[in-house]
């Protein structure tokens, strides 16, 4: 009887019960990057010094490649000597060369490597210089078809393009410049001899005087 009252003694366990814990994690943001407004600045260079030093060895390298182009025109007459059939190449010019009077040996392609001779065409050229600067110069009969050294340089420095006169005491000479590169080409007679001189670079007409009256 004691066991069924302390059994009915004891309070009966209520409902379970349910806990709710709620953790809240504040918002996180990026953080903002302010950018500079300033337009960012080129080194302070001298460019404008820059662009005239590219501009020289542009001028330069392109100069040097037409002297390079010149001075194989004589090595290339040294190696090219191709016989017509039926056709003997020559052993030495028909006419006597005329060359700076300074400068005699350029008669002479044997002993000088800066001239050559094309004994198919029977002409001869040479390698030469005018104020520091190469220069090409090649020689010929004059053909028989002109009468004259004058009409020889007359119509083949007008179909050429030369205009511009070189007088001087030498023979009549006729100058064509180049109006984008600045090289020249003279046709020339002196001594009976019909002479083409071209030049990579520009120069004056008193300049060119003075080197066809030095043709000897």
């Amino acid at each position: 009887m004691s066991s069924a009252r302390s059994e009915a003694g004891q309070p009966k366990p209520g409902p379970a019960t349910n806990v709710t814990i709620n953790i809240n994690f504040p918002k996180l943001h990026a953080p903002k990057i302010r950018l500079p407004k300033q337009k960012p600045q080129l080194p302070n260079l001298p460019y404008k010094l820059i662009g005239k030093r590219l501009a020289s060895v542009a001028v330069v390298l392109v100069c040097a490649f037409i002297v390079y182009s010149v001075i194989n025109h004589v090595e290339g007459n040294k190696r090219k000597v191709v016989a017509e059939p039926g056709h003997t190449a020559l052993a030495a010019p028909t006419f006597q060369p005329v060359v700076p009077k300074d400068k005699p040996d350029l008669a002479n392609p044997a002993n000088n490597q800066k001239a050559a001779f094309d004994g198919n065409r029977d002409v001869y050229s040479f390698q030469d210089t005018l104020l520091g600067t190469q220069l090409i110069v090649s020689e010929q009969s004059l053909p028989s078809k002109f009468s004259s050294g004058e009409q020889a340089v007359s119509q083949i420095g007008g179909s050429m393009g030369a205009k511009d006169s070189v007088n001087n005491s030498a023979g009549p000479a006729l100058l064509k410049t180049d109006a984008k590169s600045g090289s020249q080409t003279i046709v020339a007679s002196i001594k009976g001899l019909l002479i083409f001189i071209q030049s990579p670079f520009r120069h004056s007409t008193a300049d060119w005087k003075t080197y066809l009256e030095n043709l000897n």
